[in-house]
């Protein structure tokens, strides 16, 4: 794991050329969802530039974005954006917001009597592309393009595939709600075609192949488990290039889902079968451990410890 993101380096808005354009989408050839996800909502950054970053929080698609980092004299600064989603698949890509960059000032310091702040400084314009659920790229005022990616402090994480991208994924090991649209498969159940359950991923493992595996485990009647499928990263010809990409198998359902690496991010995962059925996938606790030498360092979370016991 990568503790970089701890020191957090300089990256500014003032529109000059930049080295590091930060990771590269995983597998730009993969096929974009039909059904889009929304992004990744949280700390967001440039693990090449680290210093500086955005927060994200997407409500009834539309985003607003906080921006922390520096001005030309090194000095600490922040803006504001907001703007609604949309759709970019044109470009291969999820979905593209533009919108003002708008700064403050005139506000009340910390346990200070209130006071409202007042906009003092318009930066200009920010486009934000988000290509994935965990992958976005930003300008401004048409300058230079950086690629960000979601910024994981509470899990591991691994460029998995270093020799093709260094965009990282984080360790998967915990509990998950699986949700399933199956309305346009034949394996949608009647008369519903929305499925849900509860699944228990793995730690993820290489084997000999190279097929990096996350194990999903199903508990119809804890503490029985029953071993639904694997979501499996390799790399794979796409378009006469060699990308990373993911699948997930699920037996009881005879599906097969299409996952692109950066639709897995540390709280959800988005993919679509080739008949067009959905999932994703929600992150409800995380047990993973890491001294499992010493368990008493290590604490269970969520709601479903019981069956770790």
């Amino acid at each position: 794991m990568n503790n970089d993101f701890i020191i957090l380096g300089l990256m500014s808005l003032c529109g000059s050329a930049f080295a590091q354009a930060g990771p590269t989408l995983p597998c730009p050839d993969c096929a974009i969802n039909t059904v889009k996800p929304t992004p990744y909502e949280g700390a967001w950054f440039n693990p090449e530039q680290s210093g500086s970053g955005f927060l994200f929080q997407v409500q009834n698609d539309r985003l607003l974005g906080f921006y922390f980092g520096y001005d030309e004299d090194g000095d600490d600064d922040w803006a504001l954006f907001s703007g609604q989603l949309q759709d970019a698949s044109e470009d291969g890509a999820l979905w593209r917001v533009t919108a003002p960059l708008e700064q403050f000032s005139g506000g009340a310091c910390l346990n200070c009597p209130h006071q409202v702040p007042t906009q003092n400084i318009d930066m200009g314009s920010i486009e934000v592309v988000f290509n994935r659920l965990a992958h976005a790229s930003f300008s401004v005022n048409g300058g230079a393009v950086q690629n960000i990616v979601p910024l994981y402090f509470g899990f591991p994480f691994e460029s998995y595939f270093s020799e093709q991208t260094s965009f990282a994924t984080p360790e998967l090991e915990g509990w998950w709600s699986i949700f399933i649209d199956a309305a346009s498969s034949d394996n949608a159940p009647e008369p519903y075609t929305f499925t849900n359950f509860l699944v228990h991923v793995s730690l993820g493992r290489f084997d000999n192949e190279g097929r990096l595996g996350f194990n999903a485990n199903y508990y119809p009647t804890p503490p029985e488990l029953v071993r639904i499928g694997s979501i499996d990263c390799f790399l794979k010809e796409v378009n006469m290039n060699t990308q990373p990409t993911c699948e997930f198998s699920i037996a009881i359902l005879s599906i097969e889902f299409n996952i692109d690496l950066a639709n897995i991010s540390s709280d959800r995962i988005y993919g679509e079968s080739e008949n067009g059925d959905v999932l994703e996938m929600i992150r409800l606790s995380a047990d993973y451990c890491p001294s499992p030498s010493t368990p008493e360092n290590c604490i269970n979370t969520g709601i479903f410890d019981y069956l770790n016991d």
